[in-house]
């Protein structure tokens, strides 16, 4: 390796590969690593598939510390118990998070970071994925590996700053709707009538589905996610993935809140990709935004509308800065928006911007 003597590895990997040996071959070298499965793996301007990224940092161990818990079903208290480890390593902390469960309410545990670290700080990263469709997931920090769990990387923000954003690039469409009756991520209501009714009446999809012969749920293309209004002013998307045909239910990617207000996307085309481009864009010019590297965590969703075209928008994202990059395609992604803050989200774009101060 040379003058150059990394202390800490990222890497995201399809699960065709084990997961076990690249821990032991990164630890072979005295390096922590951390890492997670995925639907196809991105470095610098290039999308893979079948493969291997992975970025080594030359960092002073004491900029960071990697932390892992299993879930045992408690989602938002594992998230707790992990935001209050983090203040106790580091007064001013930044967090990159890697989660593994199939269907996990990501937004479950970025609460539950927040009330344990219980003051806003970075939080950037995603929910582990499969690329061959299965919902075999894992996250792996050093010699730990969980298919239901958490690998988080805490950094020292006062030596490393960390600054990001997440943007779709979606265009909404339609009025405002009000949820009217929710649980979690399950909307059971839309301005006072069944949410697959209203979500039918958009997008004419299951035609079939007042027959009582139906199986009881389908899946839904991700490609039409709401656009959630947050106080700021800003969106958070939740792609509806399930409708169920007898309660005439939305299942999301994400929970939701009664009473929340929202509008329907419209179906992708290419100008997504250059919405957000310029977003990422706006987001270094205004912020003067530095980088020594660069993470990228981008939906499958956004992979499985655009194909080979999605490798435009990290081109450009590349350009901007012009360093290393590394990234993975995730079942849901959290980070910044513009003028808010961090959260989780589907169909989204989430960039991490890495800076030794």
């Amino acid at each position: 390796l040379g003058a150059f003597k990394p202390t800490l590895g990222l890497c995201f990997s399809s699960n065709s590969f084990s997961a076990s040996e690249i821990q032991e071959t990164v630890q072979s070298f005295g390096i922590e690593v951390l890492g997670a499965s995925s639907a196809g793996e991105i470095k610098d301007d290039s999308i893979n598939s079948k493969s291997i990224s992975i970025m080594l940092f030359d960092l002073p161990k004491d900029c960071f510390e990697v932390i892992s818990e299993d879930f045992h079903n408690e989602f938002y208290q594992t998230a707790f118990s992990v935001g209050k480890q983090t203040v106790n390593k580091f007064n001013d902390p930044a967090l990159i998070v890697l989660c593994s469960k199939y269907g996990l309410d990501g937004q479950s545990v970025i609460n539950g970071l927040n009330d344990g670290i219980d003051k806003k700080v970075p939080i950037f990263g995603g929910l582990a994925a499969n690329d061959d469709g299965g919902n075999d997931v894992w996250v792996y920090a050093n010699d730990q590996k969980y298919n239901e769990g958490m690998a988080v990387l805490v950094i020292d923000h006062s030596k490393i700053e960390v600054s990001g954003m997440a943007t779709s690039g979606w265009e909404a469409i339609g009025v405002t709707h009000t949820i009217t009756k929710s649980n979690g991520n399950e909307i059971e209501g839309i301005n006072g009538k069944p949410a697959l009714d209203v979500f039918i009446d958009y997008f004419g999809f299951f035609e079939d589905a007042s027959s009582t012969n139906t199986s009881d749920s389908k899946t839904i293309s991700g490609q039409y996610p709401l656009q959630i209004e947050k106080p700021s002013g800003e969106h958070v998307l939740r792609s509806p993935i399930l409708a169920n045909i007898k309660d005439r239910s939305l299942v999301l990617g994400g929970s939701v809140e009664e009473g929340q207000k929202f509008k329907f996307s419209s179906a992708p085309g290419f100008h997504v990709i250059e919405n957000s481009v310029n977003e990422f864009k706006e987001f270094a010019s205004e912020e003067k935004v530095d980088a020594d590297a660069l993470l990228l965590f981008s939906c499958i969703g956004r992979h499985a509308s655009f194909g080979p075209m999605l490798e435009n928008e990290v081109e450009e994202i590349r350009a901007i800065w012009n360093v290393p990059l590394i990234g993975a395609f995730t079942l849901g992604e959290i980070g910044k928006v513009r003028n808010g803050e961090c959260e989780f989200h589907n169909i989204t774009s989430s960039l991490v911007v890495l800076k030794q101060r």
